[in-house]
């Protein structure tokens, strides 16, 4: 029995348009304000003022950046493209409108570089935690520097440090004072959406209102300046529109938070040692196209993402792959049938949590809650088998029956053995380095074909891909080449393929976050290309050398 998936989707759900980017927005672009002015390039954007116009269209920039915004109900803002643009673009830059360290943070830090402390220093004016004077007078720690110090004797530091709240609230502090300060942000602030009703009913909510908003408003005094509700919306805001940090913090940047989200997203966003961030395009984006970016790993199952998205954004993703059962053809949700032991169990309705699974060729039919748990014993088990290549083979063998073989379980799986197989192989030189390299050359080669249909373009993680790919391939064919069990034209064309790629890596990797080892894995694509290259050429100088040979 045949069944087609699109006839079992509850609710009449259906694919909207390709472009359906919403309608102009008639207040200023980035904050509610009446938009009293308008760009001279791009008719549909509008500007309160020239704060939110240099935004916009920087005063050193010929053009301004190359969006316009538009709004769609049900998702808010968005960004749009307002012109073609090229794969790699650079579409804004722009710097935070604050920056402060992560609720998370339970050990002691220095409140304005945020970098771990061994010692127990403190600032002489508020004594919170700084590294030294430097810091102490630090662009960041000074915002609300001053504020600390006035209510000084209402503050316990060490008690809050002991419950483990003593960063709880300092983000939202420096916003709130900037905003004091630059009507312009509290504008910009007051736009974002940040579902506090949905903060409300978590159970450490209580906490939080305790920590954060009764401490900002009662113990330093800007409950006459901002309302409960107000601390609770900067709360909310932070929470589900910041950036995180590479040192222990996040921040908040206001044409970033615009960008919705997609699981096949057209952007990556590249983290500057100023905390500035470029948002660069990874894909071609033709005008009238919706700029988004990704808020979510892009090699989970659509189950995965959407509980995260959930959880941590409050909304449901309806991009063309979560509406898809197939995923765009990755697979990377499908589950196989051991009933018919053809057909793939997929999702009736990929957007309800809920929804039954039935096979495609036999109508087996599976609950939700089944394909949870299936997707959860494996993920367990892969973890607990940690670097054990025995363990993580027979778990990808079994994993290959169960599921589609892209699916996000065999192929954590591939990914964890390729790293385990490296290790075994660093443990144990000179010893079976040629079955380890094919090994990893099979879990490399799989890995990449499910990144190509889930982060297609210049993507961080297609090019760690390919680098890692390209290494391989050309430390395999070397052994081969010299073992004498790779003929020459094979090799030839080995290296001219990783040549390729790794120029391919290195266009995907030429723009990377500070505090990454990105700088490092640049460097060693750039080498392994050249010494490919140079394999070609001394090739290539043995192939004339036996031309005239022959010839003579």
């Amino acid at each position: 029995m045949k069944l087609d998936i699109s006839e079992e989707i509850e609710g009449g759900v259906t694919e909207a348009p390709e472009n359906d980017t919403g309608k102009d927005v008639f207040t200023c672009w980035v904050c509610n304000s009446p938009g009293v002015d308008s760009s001279e390039f791009y008719a549909e954007m509008r500007y309160c003022g020239q704060e939110h116009r240099d935004m916009h269209h920087p005063p050193d920039h010929e053009e301004p950046w190359p969006f316009s915004v538009r709004e769609k109900e049900g998702v808010g803002r968005l960004l749009v493209a307002a012109r073609d643009i090229d794969k790699g673009e650079l579409i804004f830059t722009e710097k935070s409108l604050a920056s402060g360290p992560n609720h998370t943070l339970t050990e002691v830090h220095c409140l304005d570089c945020l970098k771990p402390l061994e010692t127990d220093n403190r600032c002489s004016k508020c004594g919170y935690p700084v590294c030294d004077e430097e810091c102490e007078v630090g662009e960041n720690h000074s915002i609300e520097c001053e504020t600390l110090a006035e209510h000084k004797e209402k503050i316990n530091v060490d008690e809050l440090l002991k419950l483990k709240v003593l960063y709880w609230p300092i983000s939202a502090l420096r916003v709130l004072i900037k905003s004091k300060l630059n009507p312009g942000i509290w504008g910009i602030i007051q736009r974002m959406m940040s579902h506090s009703e949905e903060q409300k009913k978590k159970s450490t909510w209580g906490q939080y209102h305790q920590h954060l908003v009764q401490f900002i408003t009662q113990t330093c005094g800007l409950g006459e300046t901002f309302s409960e509700a107000e601390v609770e919306h900067v709360s909310g805001v932070i929470d589900v529109n910041s950036i995180r940090l590479a040192t222990h913090g996040h921040g908040v940047y206001g044409m970033t938070s615009i960008m919705s989200h997609s699981c096949l997203s057209n952007t990556k966003t590249i983290m500057n040692e100023d905390g500035s961030v470029d948002v660069r395009a990874v894909l071609e984006i033709k005008r009238g196209q919706e700029i988004t970016k990704s808020y979510v790993s892009s090699l989970e199952t659509t189950q995965m993402r959407q509980a995260r998205l959930s959880a941590g954004w409050y909304f449901t993703c309806t991009c063309i792959r979560c509406m898809d059962p197939l995923e765009c053809l990755s697979f990377a949700s499908a589950v196989a049938c051991l009933k018919c032991k053809e057909g793939l169990i997929l999702s009736s309705n990929p957007l309800d949590s809920e929804a039954p699974w039935y096979c495609g060729d036999c109508g087996e039919k599976r609950d939700a809650a089944a394909i949870s748990k299936l997707n959860s014993y494996f993920y367990n088990a892969i973890q607990e088998a940690t670097d054990d290549c025995m363990a993580l083979d027979h778990l990808l063998e079994k994993s290959v029956k169960m599921f589609h073989p892209n699916h996000y379980i065999p192929t954590l799986t591939r990914i964890k053995l390729n790293t385990a197989f490296l290790k075994l192989g660093a443990r144990n030189p000179n010893q079976a380095e040629t079955e380890i390299l094919m090994r990893r050359k099979e879990f490399l080669d799989e890995v990449h074909q499910f990144i190509e249909a889930v982060e297609p373009g210049l993507t961080q993680r297609r090019g760690l891909s390919l680098f890692e790919r390209g290494i391989c391939h050309l430390q395999l064919g070397r052994e081969l080449y010299d073992r004498k069990k790779f003929g020459k034209a094979d090799f030839q064309m080995l290296l001219k393929n990783v040549v390729d790629n790794l120029e391919d890596c290195l266009e995907c990797l030429e723009h990377y976050s500070t505090g990454t080892q990105l700088e490092e894995v640049n460097f060693k694509a750039g080498a392994a290309r050249d010494d490919a290259e140079l394999w070609i050429e001394q090739l290539d100088s043995i192939d004339e050398v036996e031309t005239i040979e022959q010839q003579l």
